[in-house]
């Protein structure tokens, strides 16, 4: 294939994209800022992830899914039940010097894992402490996984982990193998909750019943606007999730960088004047 050809074929799906995509902004199921920005991919020769952000664009638009809410909750608790699965286990494994059995020293155990030994102390400590997950407002629990992945990442402030009852680590101990299942548990649902508000996100599926993004964060989620637009961004950009990482590693990762202060906040939907200071 020639470079006329290449271009004239790239120019005729510009095309066609544009076409499929117009009728959709016309009803106010896309944002209209969706087409700049594709035109500004292809105008700087990235025409392929011009395309991709097409493609999803078209997906989200025909999707109209009004299950958000739902979704979150089960995915929130999720993520606190298999966090918990994680710290509990980290705990009891070093609680029982499990790894001295296997012939192997602490710092071998802690590498075996995939995480630092600072990490790995900090996750054990976390592991004494009680963790609930029976709450039953949404906001609730988004709350509480805030709390949490601040708390993996070395984030939490220091009221937040004086604020929970210590506990031994009590019951069966678990096997490696069942806390990395439990860790990729909590990574799956960590994505799904991601791209969900991803999804909610370019469509604004929050109204009519929440009045702005910011309300739809702060208090139907109960995450904030800073992690909730890193949800956001990380359910845009799927390079956090193809990362091939020990599965606790991954989970630190993630947690790391849904707390990170400096998070890029997704580009396609510009504010309104309202929702500016978000």
């Amino acid at each position: 294939m020639t470079t006329d050809t290449t271009t004239t074929f790239f120019a005729q799906r510009r095309a066609r994209l544009r076409r499929a995509l117009q009728p959709l902004i016309a009803a106010h199921v896309l944002p209209a800022q969706v087409l700049p920005y594709i035109d500004q991919l292809y105008d700087r020769h990235r025409v392929f992830e011009a395309e991709r952000i097409a493609g999803l664009a078209l997906w989200l638009g025909k999707d109209r899914s009004t299950a958000w809410r739902e979704i979150c909750f089960e995915g929130f608790g999720t993520v606190l039940r298999a966090t918990t699965m994680v710290l509990h286990g980290l705990a009891a494994l070093d609680e029982q010097c499990v790894w001295g059995s296997q012939n192997q020293s602490r710092e071998a155990f802690v590498m075996a894992c995939g995480l630092s030994l600072p990490v790995y102390t900090r996750w054990c400590q976390l592991g004494h402490r009680g963790v609930t997950v029976a709450d039953e407002r949404l906001a609730d629990r988004g709350r509480r996984v805030g709390q949490l992945l601040h708390a993996l990442s070395g984030r939490a402030s220091r009221t937040e982990h004086e604020g929970v009852r210590v506990r031994g680590a009590a019951g069966a101990v678990p096997s490696l193998a069942e806390i990395e299942t439990a860790a990729t548990d909590a990574v799956r649902a960590v994505l799904t909750v991601s791209r969900c508000l991803w999804h909610v996100w370019v469509q604004r599926a929050w109204a009519p019943q929440v009045s702005s993004c910011q309300a739809l964060l702060e208090h139907e989620l109960g995450i904030g606007a800073g992690l909730g637009h890193a949800f956001i961004a990380c359910g845009q950009d799927a390079a956090v999730w193809n990362v091939q990482l020990p599965a606790l590693a991954r989970l630190e990762l993630v947690a790391t960088v849904l707390t990170q202060p400096s998070t890029v906040t997704p580009h396609l939907y510009i504010p309104t004047h309202e929702e500016n200071h978000i």
